[in-house]
């Protein structure tokens, strides 16, 4: 994320900022004069610039007098024109084993959903990225650009294919991981922010190569009536026949609260699908 900030000081700035302003609509916030520069907040998805300006009457001589606090205040200029985000997009990867002797197996579940949000977005064609060693697809979800990726190496392997994407904090709150669940009965979704692996070994190597947990992860529930006695056998195995149909509705239903994610942001998403 790159930003502009049009800050008082700058050379011919002071004619394009109210050109700006009468076109857009502002909140202007008194706060104490310590406040001195505060580049961006994020609030969701929306970037927003803060503009300190000790004195607005320089700035609007001819403005009305609320649009003047004193000198020893400062104001702050609430405006997302300010920002200009040269790349915000958002991660969306598919946890699972490659190889046709996986792929239907119940550790694959996350993989499943992002191949099924391809096929809704009708992508025609994954294309296999070896520096990542993954199946990567560029598509856009409403009208932000989304980036698709299927890890090609083993699941306890996986964060080597997210490492190289994801190289601050900030850009992991754009990473979505989406994974089987044996916590979950079959037939529940539940999205979790800033949690820990639990014991997943896919999100463990997430994790591990990109050092934060500050992602979002998609779990898709794969347990049956019981826990097993044998986990692995269990989860690489392929679901049952009777329980096709639930899985098709979870899936389903995992594609629609991606899609909610991208356009709506995870609050709102986590607020439909956690309940």
């Amino acid at each position: 994320m790159t930003i502009k900030l049009i800050e008082r000081g700058e050379t011919g700035k002071k004619k394009f900022v109210p050109d700006m302003l009468k076109r857009s609509r502002i909140n202007i916030v008194r706060l104490p004069s310590v406040v001195t520069r505060k580049i961006v907040r994020w609030h969701d998805k929306i970037p927003v610039a803060l503009l300190p300006v000790f004195d607005l009457r320089t700035l609007f001589p001819n403005s009305e007098s609320h649009f003047a606090p004193t000198r020893t205040e400062s104001a702050l200029l609430y405006f997302p024109l300010f920002c200009y985000p040269i790349s915000m997009s958002y991660i969306i990867v598919g946890l699972g084993n490659p190889g046709k002797e996986y792929e239907d197996s119940r550790h694959n579940a996350g993989r499943m959903v992002v191949e099924a949000l391809g096929k809704k977005l009708e992508l025609k064609a994954w294309r296999e990225d070896k520096k990542l060693n993954a199946l990567k697809a560029e598509v856009k979800i409403g009208k932000e650009k989304v980036t698709l990726l299927l890890p090609e190496g083993m699941m306890n392997n996986s964060g080597a294919s997210v490492k190289s994407l994801i190289t601050s904090v900030k850009k992991a709150e754009q990473l979505v991981v989406v994974h089987d669940d044996l916590d979950l009965p079959l037939g529940r979704i539940k999205l979790s922010f800033n949690r820990s692996a639990g014991g997943h070994r896919g999100v463990a190597s997430v994790v591990k190569n990109i050092k934060t947990e500050q992602f979002l992860r998609v779990r898709v529930g794969v347990c049956g009536k019981r826990k097993p006695v044998d986990v692995v056998d269990f989860i690489l195995k392929p679901f049952k026949t009777h329980e096709e149909l639930t899985l098709k509705k979870t899936i389903k239903k995992t594609v629609e609260a991606l899609v909610c994610v991208v356009e709506e942001g995870k609050d709102r998403a986590m607020n439909i699908y956690n309940s």
